[in-house]
């Protein structure tokens, strides 16, 4: 009964794709950048000291997040279905000299956290 109710996630248009890996600059309306960085501090400030906490980010694109919190301390899971994405996740965390640990898994799928 749960699969009638909850499907399993389809994969996701080529389009899709596009959008979530593209970044500001890369062409026009490629990319909606919702701040600098995120999260931002003041967003920071409301999650309180994450260094050493466990973090789960899930849907989690590009990596911005992940990465943020990663360089504040967190020990970082990030999860999302494209493995396009998660490449961009990768090579931002690389670049940023943090560990961020990635799956590849859509949100049904996350059996591997317990």
């Amino acid at each position: 009964m749960a699969d009638a109710l909850f499907p399993l996630a389809s994969p996701a248009d080529p389009s899709w794709h596009r959008y979530t890996t593209a970044e500001p600059g890369d062409g026009p309306a490629t990319a909606v950048a919702y701040g600098t960085e995120l999260p931002t501090e003041a967003e920071l400030k409301l999650l309180g000291p994450v260094e050493g906490r466990r973090v789960l980010d899930l849907g989690c694109g590009a990596g911005r997040n992940a990465t943020v919190l990663a360089q504040h301390g967190a020990k970082v899971i990030a999860v999302d279905p494209s493995a396009e994405v998660l490449g961009r996740a990768r090579e931002r965390a690389e670049a940023a000299d943090v560990r961020v640990e990635l799956h590849q898994a859509g949100l049904a799928e996350l059996a591997f956290l317990r």
